[in-house]
């Protein structure tokens, strides 16, 4: 999590969440920002989103196989 309380060129406050996540060939990195203080509800929602944010690889084994109905998006 990253806060700014005012951001230099706006003057104002901007919040970033960032889940970062190794995967078998590539790094990847979930990110939201807001450019206000987020509300309550907004966090309990993207707590949840961020929480089940996870990588899968269809050529890997039970460990990081990918959930059961999952399909690549094309």
């Amino acid at each position: 999590m990253l806060t700014c309380e005012s951001l230099p060129f706006t003057s104002k406050p901007e919040h970033t969440w960032f889940k970062a996540i190794p995967g078998r060939d590539s790094f990847y990195l979930v990110q939201k920002a807001w450019r206000r203080e987020p509300r309550k509800e907004e966090i309990v929602a993207w707590t949840k989103y961020l929480r089940g944010v996870a990588v899968c690889d269809t050529r890997a084994g039970a460990e990081k196989a990918c959930p059961p109905g999952f399909s690549l998006a094309r």
